[in-house]
Formats: structure tokens, C-alpha cells, sequence
């Protein structure tokens, strides 16, 4: 084999095989830009709201909010993978999920984060439009 052919098939390795996706974020670096998100429970009624956020490699732990109070995160987005952040909301007996930030939907319209109001029909950003549930649990 070629040395040539042979710099290819260990540089595919290594892009493929030996490093994780998570390599391929952007660094911890000042001056490079995040996504913030800000979840807020708006559901009246006086009702505490559970949420349960994750991504496919961070588990953002169970949050109890009280009205009004809110939840917020940051991350930053993979460079060849898609981003995805989804939540279960529960309060007294519902339970529904919805993905708060996926990259193909908000990267371009929403590059730095927005924050949610979650009410009882679905999550509203704020300053523009609501969403369905995407599924009850």
C-alpha cells in the first residue's frame, strides 16, 4: 500500500472511528458564540412544572420550576452532527416532550438561543410563535 493510500485510510480512521462526535464541537473558547436556552414555567393555575432535558450526549438532570421561575442552559453545537436538545414537561397528570432546540430547525433563525414559555397547550417562544407538544408521555 502506497503512503499515500495509506495517510487517507488513517486519516478516515480517525475522523470516523476513533474520534467521538463530541471532538468536533466548537472549543471552549472565548470570543466563540453558544446557544443559550431559557425555559420558563407559564402554566397558571398555581402549578409547579417538572422538566427533564437531554441531548443525545448530556443529560441536563430533572429541574422543578414554580410559576414563573425559570430554567436555562448553554451549549454549543456540533459541527458535523445534528444538535438536538429535548425535554419532558409534567404537571399534575400530563406529561408531553418536546425538542427545544434542534439545529436544522433553529441554527439559522436562532444562532445565539431564545427563551420558551411553556404553557399548557405547548411551548411558546418568546417574542414570536407557539408550538404543539410533539408527544404525550
Amino acid at each position: 500500500m502506497s503512503s499515500f493510500a495509506r495517510s487517507v485510510l488513517l486519516t478516515w480512521l480517525l475522523l470516523t472511528i476513533v474520534l467521538p462526535s463530541y471532538a468536533f464541537k466548537f472549543p471552549k473558547v472565548p470570543g466563540i458564540s453558544k446557544t443559550d436556552v431559557s425555559l420558563t414555567n407559564s402554566l397558571g393555575g398555581n402549578l409547579d412544572l417538572t422538566l427533564h432535558c437531554k441531548s443525545k450526549d448530556d443529560d441536563l438532570g430533572i429541574h422543578l420550576l414554580h410559576p414563573g421561575e425559570s430554567y436555562e442552559f448553554s451549549f454549543r453545537t456540533s459541527l458535523i452532527s445534528q444538535t438536538l436538545f429535548f425535554c419532558r414537561f409534567s404537571w399534575q397528570n400530563e406529561c408531553h416532550y418536546f425538542d427545544v432546540y434542534d439545529k436544522a430547525r433553529d441554527s439559522q433563525k436562532w444562532p445565539y438561543g431564545f427563551g420558551y414559555n411553556v404553557t399548557k397547550s405547548g411551548p411558546c417562544r418568546v417574542y414570536s410563535n407557539c408550538f404543539s407538544w410533539k408527544s404525550s408521555c
